[in-house]
């Protein structure tokens, strides 16, 4: 009994073990530490390259809606010239109405498939993007909904292409935009 208390009384070499258990449990939440930033590096990389795919997607969707914008400049021009043609012959409500028919009329028939009039062109609309990896999906062949789809309202005086989807990949990150884009007829006042 005696040789225990005096045992338990020589602490020699238990400070070494008290310093080296503070090491291991100091080195073991370092290394936690160290995962969890290259985490978060990792996280915040990817949000950067969606974010920045998503840009670019949006910027394709832009793109397209400035190449729409040109047609339809062509368009109101071609709609402005024929009208004038026959300008004496006919009444203001008359003229008004052989715009906008002429003016939808040439706009669809710059960017309609030649297989079915009723559904856009998809490789039109990516002939405006200039960014590689960006595609145009092509809803030609889904007859059984209005996805590619151009709607005309008269009585709203618009032409709606429907669903238009826009995919960017870069990276092995794919970035889609979906979206209707509606054109009106340019007031002629």
């Amino acid at each position: 009994m005696r040789k225990r208390l005096e045992m338990i009384k020589n602490n020699t070499g238990s400070a070494l073990m008290v310093v080296m258990i503070a090491i291991a449990f100091i080195g073991i939440l370092g290394m936690t530490v160290m995962g969890l930033a290259y985490t978060n590096l990792r996280l915040k990389t990817m949000d950067n390259q969606a974010r920045s795919n998503f840009y670019s997607a949006e910027s394709a969707v832009e793109e397209i809606k400035a190449g729409l914008a040109e047609l339809s400049s062509r368009a109101i021009k071609i709609a402005h010239e024929e009208q004038l043609q026959g300008f004496t012959e006919s009444t203001s409500s008359e003229r008004t109405e052989n715009l906008k028919n002429t003016y939808f009329n040439t706009l669809k028939d710059s960017i309609k498939l030649s297989t079915n009039p009723d559904k856009y062109d998809a490789a039109k609309l990516q002939s405006y993007t200039s960014k590689t990896g960006v595609t145009v999906v092509d809803f030609s062949a889904d007859v059984a909904t209005s996805r590619g789809a151009i709607i005309m309202d008269s009585v709203n005086a618009t032409m709606t292409l429907k669903n238009v989807r826009v995919e960017y990949v870069n990276n092995g990150l794919l970035s889609s935009i979906t979206t209707d884009i509606v054109i009106g007829l340019p007031s002629t006042e």
